[in-house]
C-alpha cells in the first residue's frame, strides 16, 4: 500500500474548499471541512489513464460499452455479491443531478421524502426545489455517534412519506 508521504498546498488553484474561505466564512484562517473534498492525489493509475484519453486531443460526446459495463457488474458481484443486470446500469455527471433526476422520476409535487440531517446541503434544497415536502428524520446522537431514528422513520413513512434520501457514507457525520 502506497502511504501518502507529500503535502499538496491547494491554496490558489481554485479549489472551492481553500480559495472561497474568505467569501464563505468571512475569513481564511479556518480549517476547510464544510465540504466533502479529499487532500489527496490520485492514483497513479487514475491520472495515467486521464492523460493517455486527453492525448487523444478530441473532446466530443462519448458513450459507454459492454466492457465498461462488465467492469461495473465485475466489482459489484466481487465487492457485494450481488448480480447486476447491465440494464439497470445508468450514468450520471454527478449525485445532485442524479438526485434531481430521480426525485422527478419516483415522486410527484408534494409527495413527502425524508432525509436524514445533519446532511449535505443540496439533499435539502433538491426535495424544495421540485416542490416535494421535506420531512426530516434527525440523526441521533448517542455515545458519542450519529445513530438513525428508525421508531421516527417507520412513522414518518406510516404517515405518507412517499420516498428516502439515503445519504452513506453519510455526509457530514461519516457513518456507513
Amino acid at each position: 500500500m502506497n502511504l501518502l508521504k507529500e503535502t499538496i498546498n491547494r491554496e490558489n488553484t481554485r479549489s472551492a474548499k481553500y480559495d472561497f474561505r474568505e467569501k464563505l466564512f468571512g475569513r481564511e484562517d479556518i480549517l476547510p471541512m464544510w465540504v466533502a473534498d479529499m487532500d489527496l492525489p490520485a492514483p497513479k493509475e487514475l491520472q495515467e489513464a486521464i492523460i493517455k484519453r486527453a492525448e487523444h486531443n478530441l473532446y466530443g460526446y462519448t458513450t459507454h460499452d459492454n466492457q465498461l459495463l462488465s467492469i461495473i457488474q465485475n466489482w459489484v458481484k466481487r465487492r457485494h455479491n450481488y448480480s447486476i443486470d447491465p440494464d439497470q446500469i445508468t450514468f450520471s455527471p454527478g449525485v445532485i443531478p442524479a438526485l434531481h433526476a430521480l426525485v422527478q422520476a419516483f415522486t410527484d409535487e408534494g409527495d413527502q421524502i425524508v432525509i436524514q440531517p445533519p446532511v449535505y446541503p443540496p439533499f435539502f434544497s433538491v426535495i424544495q426545489n421540485h416542490k416535494r415536502e421535506l420531512i426530516k428524520n434527525p440523526l441521533l446522537y448517542e455515545g458519542g455517534q450519529y445513530k438513525i431514528n428508525f421508531a421516527q422513520l417507520e412513522e414518518q413513512f406510516k404517515n405518507g412519506a412517499k420516498a428516502f434520501i439515503l445519504c452513506s457514507p453519510h455526509n457530514p457525520v461519516g457513518r456507513v
